[in-house]
């Protein structure tokens, strides 16, 4: 997203992660999956040729974490049960040094969810009925700071003299979304009827509820 320059200014970077995988049958009706990896990125913010002549050096990171577990057992068949959690933290980070123009920023926000849900699903005749819910809780931070380091550059304006020199943001908003829903496919010959409704509460910046109902239908042309 930074703006490419041809002299190709501090342009390097790097990136590694690390990742794993597992899963377990423990009798033919139960299996349980876990998947977890970490990803980190750092790079520097591409200078224009002034910044690259006074010395400006900007760095940013991006970093992700991320873990998830889930069950599948398989009761008098045809019942299903599902069951599942995740835990993940996301950041990235601005940094500048005393030299940067016609700004010195810096910046260090992040997201970090919990999240659970569950389905039962049961197949009777033609009908095959699915049930379930899903809650994650939320915390945001955003930090931002700024520094008005010049105010003409090569003789050109680039902020006015009303605009602050410094400006700070620090805020943090914790929140949860819920979920409940049920839906039912029936099949009759070459036709497919679906029919449900799902509620969701949201609460961070705003307090909501939606109801969701939902209907589709499928005709099978040929078998």
């Amino acid at each position: 997203l930074d703006p490419p320059t041809e002299a190709n200014f501090t342009n390097h970077g790097r990136a590694r992660g690390v990742a794993t995988r597992m899963e377990r049958a423990w009798s033919d009706n139960d299996r349980t999956r876990g998947y977890i990896y970490r990803r980190t990125s750092r790079f520097e913010v591409p200078n224009e040729l002034l910044q690259q002549q006074v010395g400006q050096r900007q760095q940013r990171t991006a970093g992700e974490w991320l873990g998830q577990l889930s069950h599948q057992h398989v009761f008098a068949t045809p019942v299903l049960l599902h069951a599942g959690a995740m835990l993940r933290d996301t950041s990235a980070t601005l940094s500048s040094n005393a030299l940067s123009v016609p700004i010195r920023a810096a910046q260090d926000h992040g997201f970090r969810e919990a999240y659970v849900n569950a389905s039962l699903t049961v197949s009777r005749g033609r009908h095959e009925l699915k049930v379930g819910g899903e809650l994650s809780d939320v915390d945001v931070r955003e930090q931002f700071a700024s520094t008005v380091t010049a105010r003409r550059l090569l003789g050109v304006r680039v902020f006015d003299s009303d605009i602050p020199a410094d400006f700070v943001f620090d805020g943090t908003r914790t929140g949860n979304e819920g979920a409940v829903y049920a839906q039912d496919t029936i099949r009759s010959g070459r036709a497919t009827l679906e029919a449900g409704v799902r509620i969701d509460r949201y609460r961070l910046m705003v307090d909501e509820t939606a109801v969701s109902p939902r209907l589709s239908a499928a005709w099978q042309l040929r078998p």
